[in-house]
């Protein structure tokens, strides 16, 4: 019940926040221009700023990278109500998991769909990058595409 609250909540919380969000250098026509050329986009973000790309993009079959966790399943939720798959990966990049989830995101990406990563991992530290977000761009031939404030 309490994961279900949860889930609520944080799903409240995007709706709410999403439309007050103003996005200063709009890269939407980039985003055409990217995909005319029959590339996929990675949005690499910091953890803080995942209300804003996933409001953003919302609904646009974009797959995202989301901890295996309980943590992970309400944002999962409210992912997935607007529009993302999820791909489940742990602060272990070697571990089975993690291997798995980047996979389905390089499957899903070389697919033609975009991908969204946390630069700082599942876990952080805070606002220190992991080399994730550069491995999943090179395997699938997409552009990097910086979110931040």
């Amino acid at each position: 019940m309490r994961t279900l609250l949860n889930k609520f909540i944080l799903l409240l919380v995007y709706r709410l926040i999403g439309p007050t969000i103003r996005i200063m250098n709009n890269p939407m026509s980039d985003i055409k221009a990217i995909k005319k050329q029959g590339r996929s986009v990675l949005f690499v973000l910091w953890h803080d700023m995942t209300a804003v790309c996933i409001y953003f993009y919302r609904y646009q079959n974009a797959g995202v990278f989301i901890e295996a966790s309980e943590k992970g399943d309400i944002l999962a939720a409210t992912a997935h109500h607007f529009g993302y798959p999820d791909m489940r990966v742990t602060d272990n990049p070697g571990d089975r998991q993690s291997i798995k989830g980047a996979l389905q995101l390089i499957k899903h990406m070389r697919s033609g769909y975009d991908g969204i990563i946390a630069a700082d991992g599942p876990n952080g530290p805070y606002h220190i990058p992991k080399p994730g977000a550069f491995n999943i761009a090179e395997k699938t031939n997409a552009i990097i595409i910086p979110v931040g404030v």
